[in-house]
């Protein structure tokens, strides 16, 4: 059977939405450990076709009440839409009359509902036909993929109450909101770069919802021929993600994307040709003890250093760095920890 077939066999019968994975209780920000996706292939593609059933309804919903709304007022949208020759949506603004009143004088800004219900409902029409598009394509895709499909739907559909909230439903120049243009990438990153895929979702189960956010529109938005390149790197920098987690996104609320920023800029550091496996396996072990010895003084680590160094180099001087780095917290001195690594420096 091909994996055409494969998929295609579990996207009939009736279309069921799981919950999203990513709501309910208290959401912690900065790292985290969620769960891995356990749910079935049949689940998911069954959940992604329940997606599309519920922006449309969400479409229909935008209409029907624009439609109610006007009709508390004395307004017959439907009616005066065919007689102006526009939209429903646009009947107040092309009639210009900003303030209607309810029968208990109440004024209501009609057109300021209608441009808010037709938004609503250009986002749902987008969301839908996004979905569907995807779903003609999910044959190219991996069925171990699919899970992190379901995740960009699931993270398009939360929204923090924060300065900084990333909102996957912002519609795009091209026309598409930002959920659907990773859906629109994601078949070919899953044939050609399937370590970036497997990276992600290592991202999304080690990391608050704003930094899964920001990592897939940066990682997504990569020349798929440089994803490709860089496979073995991937493989190795995803072992090490729970502990730059831990190192760039802890502490308070920022109110801007610094965190995600270094979080990102760290992971880009070991995604590149000439970064070598080997020594961004040695990462979780350099992490492990600035975090261990390190409360005070905070050392700096260039990613690029690290991956680029001579292995035996960098091997030989971590045997040194407990010591190092007990040294630079008694003296509150931050020391340039990947330099020392690499070159051996002076650090007296």
């Amino acid at each position: 059977m091909s994996l055409l077939s494969k998929v295609g066999a579990n996207i009939t019968g009736e279309a069921v939405k799981l919950p999203n994975r990513f709501r309910g209780g208290f959401m912690p920000m900065g790292a985290v450990t969620r769960k891995q996706r356990a749910n079935t292939t049949s689940e998911i593609m069954s959940s992604i076709r329940a997606h599309v059933d519920s922006y449309e309804r969400g479409a229909k919903n935008a209409q029907e009440t624009l439609i109610a709304k006007a009709k508390e007022v004395g307004v017959d949208v439907e009616k005066e839409a065919k007689k102006l020759g526009v939209s429903i949506f646009d009947v107040a603004k092309t009639k210009g009359q900003k303030h209607y009143y309810t029968p208990e004088g109440d004024p209501v800004n009609l057109i300021a509902i209608s441009e808010d219900l037709k938004m609503r409902k250009t986002i749902c029409d987008s969301n839908s036909q996004e979905i569907r598009t995807f779903l003609k394509q999910a044959g190219d895709i991996d069925p171990k993929h699919l899970g992190l499909a379901h995740d960009i739907l699931d993270l398009g559909n939360i929204q923090e109450l924060l300065n900084t909230n990333i909102n996957l439903q912002t519609l795009l120049k091209n026309g598409k909101t930002v959920m659907g243009d990773l859906l629109s990438k994601f078949p070919a990153i899953s044939r050609k770069s399937p370590g970036a895929i497997e990276l992600t979702e290592t991202v999304i189960n080690n990391s608050d919802t704003t930094n899964a956010k920001y990592f897939i529109q940066q990682l997504f938005g990569n020349d798929l021929d440089i994803l490709g390149m860089v496979s073995e790197q991937m493989k190795a920098t995803k072992d090490i993600v729970p502990d730059i987690a831990k190192q760039t996104l802890s502490g308070g609320y920022t109110m801007d994307y610094s965190k995600e920023f270094n979080f990102f800029k760290f992971i880009a550091d070991f995604l590149r040709v000439d970064a070598k496996p080997e020594n961004i396996n040695l990462l979780s072990k350099i992490l492990k003890t600035v975090d261990k010895f390190s409360h005070k003084s905070s050392p700096s680590i260039d990613g690029v250093e690290i991956a680029l160094g001579n292995t035996k180099t960098i091997k030989d001087n971590m045997e040194l760095m407990p010591q190092l780095l007990q040294n630079a917290e008694q003296s509150g001195q931050n020391i340039d920890l990947s330099g020392f690594l690499t070159k051996n420096i002076n650090l007296d």
